[in-house]
């Protein structure tokens, strides 16, 4: 009479109950379940950067239209433009910062950019009025806040219409340096953004040693040695 053998009854995690040293079962699962949840958690991300984008333009166009831009000289508009450089330096640096550590450096990195471009744009807007109310002859044309945005954007994109041009010496100083760091410093800034970003997201998307060895468990020829 054989004597049955322990093992072909003990269950498969061994006679002592231990567990199997390739559990592929229940990492495979929920490996499964994780990257199901991807797609729906980049959706999320994607929707919540898009809402802080809106609620950053909305709150830098309040501030924008609330800011009293009365001068009479051109040192206001020396004091708004060095106030608008430093906040823009500031907001750059700490989002730079923030974007090498970010989980998300794609979505981070767009936000980030389209908030730095109206910053730039109502820094310059602001400027122009200031100088516009320190001598209303620096343009050919009366400058609103809305229409200074609107000559702002037109130098920004290269496209001179016409219609408002600076005409002191002051006022063509002050778009010539506007043309230059439009030129260099946004289209240098944007490029770099756009390359630490996507550093970061290969980063980010790259697994863990211990992932890669945990998801090619059970697939070795070793683990099957049947086939």
């Amino acid at each position: 009479m054989d004597t049955p053998n322990p093992q072909d009854s003990a269950p498969s995690g061994g006679i002592t109950g231990q567990e199997s040293p390739h559990p592929t079962g229940p990492r495979q699962g929920t490996r499964l379940d994780t990257r199901a949840g991807e797609p729906r958690s980049r959706r999320k991300v994607a929707a919540l950067a898009m809402v802080r984008v809106v609620t950053g333009l909305v709150a830098l166009g309040v501030l924008y239209a609330a800011l009293p831009i009365d001068t009479e000289t051109n040192i206001g508009a020396v004091v708004i433009m060095v106030v608008a450089t430093a906040t823009f330096l500031a907001v750059t640096v700490h989002n730079l910062r923030t974007l090498h550590q970010s989980a998300y450096p794609v979505a981070y990195a767009a936000r980030f950019l389209i908030l730095i471009v109206a910053l730039f744009v109502t820094g310059f807007a602001a400027t122009y009025l200031a100088v516009y109310q320190a001598d209303p002859g620096s343009f050919t044309e009366p400058l609103t806040k809305i229409s200074a945005i609107y000559f702002t954007v037109t130098v920004l994109a290269t496209v001179g219409f016409g219609d408002i041009t600076a005409s002191s010496e002051g006022a063509r100083m002050l778009v010539t340096v506007q043309m230059v760091s439009g030129l260099t410093l946004l289209a240098v800034l944007a490029r770099y953004v756009v390359h630490v970003a996507s550093r970061r997201s290969a980063t980010v998307n790259t697994p863990a040693p211990g992932d890669g060895a945990a998801s090619g468990a059970g697939n070795s020829p070793a683990d099957h040695p049947g086939e």
